[in-house]
């Protein structure tokens, strides 16, 4: 936890555990309804949501699952955002940490509560052994790039993307 001026919200970052998930579950809807109407927010989710994925991340992240995690961002004691970070081995025997989540409330933007999720993140990845950590944000989303910029994360890939005229297939 981050010291903050007398009278100030104190914000925190912890692991989340199994009698967290009631938060998560919470914080984790309002994300996808906040990114689904979003430039490529529907995509995204039919990537990350198939057969129920979250909740499985989830669920490994607060029974302890090696190589899953997941944090809960408070504000004065109150859960106002949470990450979810997965190990990913690589061919080459190396491994990096997916953030495959990160959201703050509005009430909990500006104020440190996602600094202090992506912070625990970072350091988990670092004790986990990883290389790296990816991150994504959705095209048009300035806000999310510059939180990510501000940590010293920069692209290393941008995917491209166009809409066809749906046609029966062969």
């Amino acid at each position: 936890m981050t010291s903050e001026p007398s009278g100030s919200p104190a914000e925190a970052a912890q692991r989340a555990e199994v009698a967290d998930r009631t938060d998560l579950d919470r914080l984790a809807a309002e994300a996808r309804a906040a990114t689904a109407a979003a430039r490529g927010g529907r995509l995204l989710a039919l990537f990350d949501e198939p057969q129920g994925r979250l909740d499985q991340l989830l669920t490994a992240a607060t029974e302890g699952t090696p190589g899953h995690a997941a944090w809960i961002g408070t504000l004065d004691s109150h859960a106002v955002g949470y990450a979810l970070a997965t190990v990913e081995l690589l061919p080459d025997g190396s491994s990096l940490a997916v953030l495959h989540e990160i959201y703050v409330e509005a009430s909990g933007r500006e104020l440190g509560v996602g600094e202090a999720l992506l912070d625990a993140a970072i350091a988990w990845a670092v004790a986990q052994g990883c290389g790296g950590i990816d991150a994504r944000a959705l095209p048009g989303d300035r806000a999310t790039k510059n939180f990510f910029e501000s940590a010293g994360m920069v692209a290393r890939s941008i995917v491209v993307h166009r809409d066809l005229p749906a046609t029966p297939a062969p």
